[in-house]
């Protein structure tokens, strides 16, 4: 009898650390499965973060896109209706009334981008798809039209389609900010018609100051395209 108790005692300390061992594996188990998951949903909050991120910053650049498209096609149909062909969707030709999308307002600016909107007689001299712009491309036309910048900005330019302007002819170009004002003149040495020609300022001419200012063009001493608005803001205030 007394072995058998013996027996029995010894089978039970020999399983004894055996079930401890198993317990302890299955703890350590799920504490590993359990940091495992706080390490995957804290990666995953980063990445939606990240994603939403990226989401503001497409819907932003999609806006900017927008707007300069606008602005595209107000030049595009004001060249068209002063080179005598109707707007699009009319069978008439408009006296200056801005073409908007469906829900959207444009800037003053934007309907005074051509000298005239009404058809150019046969030799007759003008400038059309009036425009402001940051840089301007190796065919001297405008990169992409621009109506607000910086007061760290190098140079501000207004650039224009010119037809059957003479060499000789006196082009112009006045920038207005607060009553004060800088003009450029200069006389082509050759007929333009068909191509880009521009002005600029830089900081030399006015300084660049914060506020709303205007540039306007002028052949032969004489208006040739409407005043151009366009912002300077604080290059300070945009630091985050």
């Amino acid at each position: 009898m007394r072995t058998l108790a013996w027996r029995l005692c010894t089978l039970f300390a020999l399983t004894l650390p055996i079930a401890c061992q198993r317990q302890n594996s299955v703890e350590l188990t799920l504490v590993a499965r359990g940091l495992n998951l706080e390490t995957q949903i804290s990666a995953l909050r980063e990445t939606a973060t990240i994603g939403a991120e990226r989401l503001q910053v497409t819907v932003e650049y999609m806006a900017t896109r927008a707007e300069v498209a606008q602005r595209q096609r107000q030049g595009l149909e004001a060249t068209l209706v002063a080179r005598g062909s109707p707007a699009p969707g009319s069978s008439t030709v408009p006296t200056g009334t801005p073409f908007p999308l469906p829900g959207t307002t444009l800037p003053t600016a934007l309907a005074a981008s051509s000298a005239s909107l009404t058809p150019l007689a046969p030799g007759q001299a003008a400038l059309t798809n009036v425009v402001m712009a940051a840089y301007v491309r190796k065919d001297d036309c405008a990169s992409e039209p621009v109506y607000e910048f910086e007061t760290n900005s190098d140079r501000i330019y207004i650039v224009a389609t010119a037809h059957n302007v003479r060499a000789g002819a006196l082009l112009a170009a006045r920038f207005v900010i607060s009553g004060r004002e800088v003009l450029h003149e200069w006389r082509p040495g050759s007929s333009i018609d068909g191509n880009c020609i521009w002005f600029f300022v830089d900081q030399s001419d006015l300084p660049f100051v914060a506020g709303s200012w205007n540039a306007r063009l002028e052949l032969n001493e004489e208006p040739a395209s409407d005043a151009i608005s366009f912002s300077i803001r604080d290059a300070d205030s945009q630091a985050p």
